[in-house]
């Protein structure tokens, strides 16, 4: 089964004419996400990550790229600013169930509807994780937005190629095992409540830096269902120390257990076999 991740940052919208808001934590989340895909724990992710880039992708510029996907395990990642909108003919929303949530896209300047985007994934492959790391407050009028530019790959030599080439066949084993279907939808936070900057750790988003100081600090393979275990119990607790204001992710899965897509391979174990292989 081949795979494809993409990446979306949205750093930048003015709410106002007089009052931008600036969201380097976007920009630099999605560069920390790209650089860690990279590496051998999380599987050696190469050419199969896309960055968007927010001043040339629109809505149909994205689902049209999706739809090229057929048959992929597709993990998407966007970290940057986002609403809840009223559901069309709904003219006076009076409970949560009559919002749905939007990204920005296009500098700002298109709402793009949540739903759509993952319904058109779940058109083309059975097996998909989708992270939306953003604000999800009640009709706000959002703007625009700067464009992301992705961080150069890494350059490994010789020796850490052929690891990192190893460790990624056991992550792509892992996917070929894995019996989860559908599309998992995990959200930084709650309606009506904002995504939040950690502020001890080189600005990047809470949610980034509880997934990563977890799967930094864990010895063996972890699955989608581990990394939302663990953020559902660490986000709100990092979001209320730093902020005073409660965070708490969300998943579209009521059963996460059956949440089996490969997230970062046992390091230890593989490496061991690795070079237990090359003797």
């Amino acid at each position: 089964m081949k795979r494809m991740a993409i990446l979306i940052a949205s750093p930048t919208v003015n709410i106002f004419e007089y009052d931008p808001r600036n969201l380097p934590g976007a920009n630099n989340s999605i560069k920390y996400w790209k650089s860690q895909l990279q590496t051998p724990k999380l599987g050696a992710w190469e050419d199969e990550t896309e960055i968007q880039e927010a001043s040339s992708w629109n809505l149909d510029t994205l689902l049209s790229f999706i739809r090229t996907l057929n048959g992929y395990y597709i993990f998407v990642v966007y970290c940057g600013h986002g609403a809840r909108f009223p559901k069309k003919g709904c003219a006076k929303p009076i409970s949560d169930d009559n919002f749905e949530d939007y990204i920005l896209l296009k500098n700002g300047s298109e709402k793009a509807r949540l739903e759509e985007i993952l319904e058109t994934i779940d058109g083309v492959t059975d097996k998909a994780t989708v992270m939306i790391d953003a604000c999800r407050m009640h009709n706000l009028d959002v703007q625009d937005y700067e464009k992301n530019q992705a961080s150069l790959p890494m350059q490994l030599n010789e020796s850490q190629q052929s690891l990192s080439g190893f460790l990624r066949k056991k992550w792509m084993q892992m996917l070929d095992k894995c019996d989860a279907v559908g599309v998992v939808l995990i959200q930084s936070c709650s309606p009506r409540e904002e995504a939040h900057l950690f502020k001890y750790e080189n600005d990047i988003t809470i949610f980034t830096y509880v997934i990563f100081e977890y799967v930094k600090n864990v010895s063996y393979s972890v699955c989608v269902k581990n990394v939302l275990e663990n953020l559902c119990s660490k986000v709100n607790f990092w979001s209320n120390l730093n902020h005073g204001l409660a965070q708490n992710p969300t998943c579209n899965i009521d059963d996460i257990d059956t949440i089996n897509y490969p997230f970062a391979v046992n390091m230890g174990e593989e490496i061991a076999s690795y070079y237990a292989e090359e003797k």
